[in-house]
């Protein structure tokens, strides 16, 4: 799993709760842990929020949009100041995520049968939807990843200036 999902759960972990008011995410990251100061422990949690690891309930309280009991991180465990700067987890990040929390597998074994898939599936579809599918196969329950998997796959691409094949006139055929 990664760093970021370990760091944010901790003080769900620490409070055995899935909602904490903001005060107790920050005090338990900072005074407790003793892993960040109080401005780091709030850009931590920002950046929970933006890759929809947390959500914010409230003006005074945040919810952890995983099971924190299903976390466990090494017994040594202690974020990395690069946590501070991860941006936005591609969506291919964050169904790897989900499908770890909510089942149990770990990153290799999870990459391996996500690769095995794309093989059996000629590298037709998405490594997005390859990965849904074998999370769905494991029981995890991932629509809203579905339905951004979904527009990902609809949005229009740019055409960076290639050009389409020219078409066919009619009496050519």
């Amino acid at each position: 799993m990664s760093e970021l999902l370990y760091a944010v759960a901790q003080p769900f972990k620490a409070k055995g709760r899935e909602k904490l008011r903001i005060k107790e995410f920050i005090f338990t990251l900072t005074l407790d842990l003793k892993w960040f100061s109080p401005q780091e422990a709030n850009t931590l949690m920002q950046i929970g929020i933006e890759n929809e690891l947390l959500k914010r309930e409230d003006d005074e309280s945040i919810i952890a949009c995983f099971n924190p009991s299903r976390i466990n991180p090494p017994i040594d465990f202690k974020p990395s100041a690069k946590v501070l700067k991860i941006g936005k987890q591609t969506l291919f990040e964050r169904i790897l995520d989900q499908i770890m929390v909510q089942t149990g597998i770990g990153r290799r074994e999870l990459i391996a049968a996500i690769n095995k898939n794309q093989e059996r599936l000629f590298k037709l579809v998405e490594i997005n939807v390859s990965a849904l599918i074998i999370g769905m196969e494991h029981g995890a329950k991932l629509e809203s990843l579905i339905e951004k998997a979904y527009q990902e796959l609809t949005k229009p691409q740019p055409t960076n200036g290639e050009r389409r094949p020219p078409q066919r006139r009619e009496s050519e055929t």
